[in-house]
């Protein structure tokens, strides 16, 4: 997919006149380092945790679930545009996250009326910061002996995905 086919292109700062030319440019370079790394590309959005959740262990727990599952399917980039409330666009800066960038000029955050707070488009690399990495490892090794469900009628690219994610084909399982 390109940049016209992300849900990032119809946020506030995407379409201001003077950062939205930044934003695509910035999005595209990304794209284009994925495909010639030949990693994967995700979009990540509707990271929301409820209120018993957060500063939990299990709030880290997904993020670094999200991180081995990026590991499973070959290692990936991503982009996810982050709010202020709750402090959620500082806690994935400091698991490794970081500001999108064009020419080395940071994109600043921007307010989002749809959501009626402030936000930030942030960009993952494919591996957290160091002290966060040790959370990853373990999640995988479970995910990787987690049978994956498929419906009959699953797509082929779902089926594919699921058996190159599969470490042991006996974990993919059909239901009607």
């Amino acid at each position: 997919a390109g940049f016209d086919q992300m849900r990032v292109r119809h946020s506030p700062l995407a379409l201001d006149p003077i950062y939205g030319p930044k934003v695509r440019a910035a999005v595209e370079a990304d794209l284009h380092l994925a495909r010639r790394s030949g990693l994967g590309y995700a979009e990540i959005g509707g990271w929301a945790l409820a209120h018993a959740w957060r500063g939990t262990k299990a709030a880290l727990d997904i993020l670094a679930a999200s991180y081995a599952l990026g590991e499973m399917l070959g290692g990936c980039l991503g982009l996810a545009t982050a709010s202020f409330r709750h402090d959620s666009a500082s806690i994935l800066k400091k698991i490794g996250a970081m500001p999108f960038a064009f020419e080395d000029e940071e994109l600043p955050p921007y307010h989002d009326a749809r959501y009626g707070c402030k936000m930030e488009l942030l960009r993952f690399t494919r591996t957290p910061v160091q002290r966060y990495a040790l959370l990853i490892d373990p999640i995988r090794k479970a995910l990787e002996q987690t049978p994956i469900i498929l419906g009959k009628a699953a797509p082929a690219r779902v089926r594919g995905c699921a058996a190159g994610l599969a470490h042991d084909l006996e974990l993919v399982r059909e239901v009607a």
